[in-house]
């Protein structure tokens, strides 16, 4: 599943706020016009079909929070290294303040804080794994150990 984005995603730094989905707020770490990706240090589950109501601070943006309306695109639960962090990709849909977001991101497009184009920065690469069992005395192998056919892996 890679798609290429149509607007420029810029770095940033700013606090999520949507009770519907956490009750800690999220942090922003990138944004475009089109979408933004938060991290939660954790997260219940919540309904990835529905629209939820967002306020977002940014940290180069003096003055009220920004109110969106946005749609959960993709999810990805780290847990790695002790950390049960979350990041989800947002749609951002058109509302009320929407402007004020479009003039933000033109702000930002005059400076040079662009991310790394998506191709660099999310590589794909196909690995095949080769599993070998030893027989044990009985010659059997372990019933209890399952593979999937295919999953995913984030190397960092």
């Amino acid at each position: 599943m890679h798609e290429l984005r149509k607007n420029s995603r810029f770095k940033d730094f700013g606090k999520f706020e949507c009770r519907q989905i956490s009750l800690i707020p999220g942090v922003l770490s990138n944004i475009s016009i089109s979408g933004m990706k938060v991290t939660f240090d954790s997260l219940d589950s919540f309904d990835m079909n529905i629209y939820y109501e967002t306020s977002i601070r940014l940290a180069k943006r003096s003055g009220d929070p920004i109110k969106l309306l946005v749609l959960p695109v993709w999810r990805f639960d780290g847990r790695t290294g002790g950390s049960s962090s979350v990041q989800i990709g947002f749609e951002i849909q058109h509302s009320l303040e929407y402007d004020k977001l479009s003039s933000y991101i033109d702000e930002l497009s005059k400076s040079d804080e662009v991310e790394e184009d998506e191709e660099e920065q999310n590589k794909t690469v196909d690995v095949d794994i080769t599993v070998q069992f030893s027989d044990d005395e009985s010659g059997s192998q372990p019933d209890d150990y399952l593979l999937q056919e295919e999953c995913e892996c984030q190397f960092l």
